[in-house]
């Protein structure tokens, strides 16, 4: 049976969100997430969006990808995030082959609240917000729980974890970050090329 805890690490502000499973895990993956929106200097519009994840097992590199959102109509920095998101959980079910600990560490707290915590209330609110609105990115947040879904019944421990953006620091964590933020990056600089 899986529990839910969120943490709030106030020493280091993490916070944390695991869904538990009770097999023996052999593998541990670290996942990093990033977006990026570029607008417009004056007029704020957006030019581009990019998103990337890259993947540690057992922390040693393993394999990273990176795209853009090619629609700027619905492409900005949420999405961005809830994609690189998505893509990471997709990729992961394609890959997991025995009972894992996966970790997904992700800058956006829209992101993790949205996989973790609201989706609950906006499924139960037939996809509505509190204002009565229908949610943003539903496509993208719903294919996530049911990765997430999918990856629990092959036995995977999984957390998604806030972390500090542009911290600069050299921790695993924070370059781990870093790796995904520039990915994400140059995705989005690469499109404006095109």
């Amino acid at each position: 049976m899986s529990i839910i805890h969120y943490l709030n690490n106030m020493k280091n502000e993490n916070e944390l969100t695991t869904l538990s499973s009770q097999k023996k895990i052999v593998t541990s993956y670290d996942i990093f997430t990033d977006g990026s929106e570029i607008k417009h200097s004056t007029t704020h519009k957006t030019l581009a969006v990019g998103w990337s994840y890259v993947i540690h097992k057992n922390r040693d590199h393993y394999y990273e990808y990176t795209d853009c959102i090619r629609d700027i109509q619905i492409g900005n920095n949420q999405r961005a995030e809830l994609m690189a998101l998505y893509k990471a959980l997709q990729k992961m079910l394609l890959i997991i082959d025995e009972p894992s600990q996966i970790n997904i560490y992700t800058d956006s707290e829209y992101s993790l609240k949205s996989l973790t915590i609201w989706c609950h209330n906006w499924k139960n609110n037939g996809w509505k917000t509190a204002n009565k609105k229908p949610v943003k990115h539903r496509d993208l947040i719903e294919e996530s729980m049911s990765y997430m879904n999918n990856l629990k019944s092959k036995g995977c421990s999984l957390s998604i974890l806030h972390v500090k953006a542009h911290t600069e620091k050299k921790d695993y964590i924070s370059l781990g970050n870093s790796q995904a933020d520039r990915l994400a990056q140059l995705s989005a600089k690469r499109m404006l090329k095109e």
